[in-house]
């Protein structure tokens, strides 16, 4: 590539998801506002965010430092109702032989209903009195 020419090296980015305010960029010149002596609710409004994120962000540089308004990893730590191995086994193999796809198993085999709408009911006619009389050659 391009950047191997010029002595560069790939490196591996962790990006920000699509919905966030601010990159690590961002973040870098909030704290450098609000350190400078601006209100923190000020260069909130500014940047596009609120003042209780903004004080997230000064809370981990102030604990963490540079490396603090770097991006996390969302997954939770643990994950207390999660199935058991055996459990994981079993589901994974009933729907690799029925090739169920990624839909929860059933009971019991029979017609999908997931994705059928009720039936409407029969058609009810409008009362003839809060239209009027239908009159022929004659727009309303």
């Amino acid at each position: 590539m391009w950047w191997s020419y010029l002595g560069l090296h790939r490196t591996e980015v962790f990006v920000s998801h699509r919905d966030a305010r601010l990159t690590v960029h961002g973040r870098r010149l909030l704290i450098e506002r609000i350190s400078g002596g601006r209100p923190v609710a000020h260069v909130a409004a500014e940047m596009g965010i609120s003042r209780v994120t903004a004080h997230k962000w000064i809370r981990r540089w102030r604990s963490e430092g540079e490396q603090g308004l770097h991006d996390r990893s969302s997954r939770p730590l643990t994950t207390p109702h999660r199935a058991s191995a055996a459990v994981e086994t079993r589901v994974c193999r009933l729907r690799r032989d029925r090739k169920l796809g990624p839909r929860p198993p059933r009971p019991h085999p029979g017609p999908a209903r997931l994705h059928r709408a009720p039936h409407p009911g029969p058609a009810r006619p409008e009362p003839a009195g809060i239209h009027g009389p239908a009159r022929a050659g004659r727009r309303p």
